[in-house]
């Protein structure tokens, strides 16, 4: 077999999302509501009759590039494929495209690419009952819960949001300036198009009647994803965030539930999910460029 290129409007989606679901990489960013909304154009690459697929978020100006969305973590192929289709897969995108950048799910390890860059996310196995699982927190996670509690912090269910998007750019968005309201819309679309399906559900922690701090989840299957978070000063001083993830570790507890932090690279924040006793996997980023003359696949 060999791979098909298709364009994301003429893919089966049912297909599509049906092989991306069975995957045991499952990422909730290969699935065509997340792509749709976190990109404005990609194509697919596709193996057989949906044996495997392939999610490619293209921009063609100046130049056919392949790039990773800045909400999409981990893609690369799903389903079922050998090295040599994998081979072959990378092949392909290196006659085609001038440069690309991939971030790969865990399926693709540096045996199949030596020169690559490696990442860490961090993720918990909700295998266990509640009791359990919490006694993996540590002290640090511990203490802030007693505090939640003795301030009398209270969780509810997000409306909308709105809210989490303001607080966020007032706080943490301050220090980013790679993040445009397009970024900010992307969120707002992806959990949308979950909530639609009935796959996303967001929480607020409210203090004295005001939210300090607010997080928005997509639940697909067997994996949770934290999409996207936001909190102020005084969320700080009351562990709101940490109340915040207790809180969905306790609804999920002994489901076999997968939840995804989305780590990261800062030391900070992989400290933090680590301290509910998650644990760090590795996923690696490709990253190619074409040194021959633009104009040449500019023609194409």
């Amino acid at each position: 077999m060999s791979w098909q290129l298709k364009d994301h409007v003429s893919i089966d989606t049912e297909k599509w999302n049906q092989c991306v679901l069975s995957s045991p990489y499952f990422r909730h960013y290969a699935l065509t509501s997340y792509l749709n909304n976190a990109c404005e154009n990609w194509q697919a690459l596709i193996l057989g009759d949906y044996e495997a697929v392939w999610p490619l978020p293209i921009k063609s100006v100046p130049v056919k590039r392949l790039f990773q969305p800045l909400l999409a973590q981990q893609l690369g192929p799903f389903g079922t494929f050998s090295d040599e289709d994998f081979r072959d897969g990378i092949t392909y995108l290196r006659s085609s495209f001038f440069t690309g950048n991939i971030k790969f799910n865990e399926r693709i390890t540096k045996a199949h690419l030596p020169a690559m860059v490696g990442h860490t996310n961090v993720e918990l196995s909700l295998n266990a009952e509640y009791a359990e699982l919490k006694k993996q927190y540590n002290r640090n996670v511990k203490s802030n819960l007693k505090k939640a509690e003795k301030l009398g912090l209270e969780v509810e269910a997000l409306q909308d949001t709105d809210n989490i998007i303001q607080m966020f750019q007032e706080n943490k968005g301050k220090t980013l300036d790679l993040l445009d309201a397009a970024f900010y819309n992307q969120v707002r679309d992806i959990y949308d198009a979950f909530l639609q399906q009935g796959e996303a559900f967001g929480l607020r922690a409210v203090l004295n009647g005001t939210s300090v701090a607010e997080v928005l989840v997509l639940s697909t299957h067997n994996r949770l994803l934290l999409l996207f978070s936001a909190s102020n000063d005084k969320a700080r001083e009351c562990g709101a965030m940490h109340k915040l993830i207790d809180t969905v570790i306790q609804q999920f507890a002994d489901t076999g539930t997968i939840l995804d932090f989305e780590g990261s690279n800062d030391e900070g924040l992989a400290y933090f999910y680590e301290s509910f006793g998650g644990q760090k996997k590795d996923y690696y980023q490709f990253q190619f460029r074409d040194i021959r003359n633009p104009l040449t696949k500019l023609r194409r």
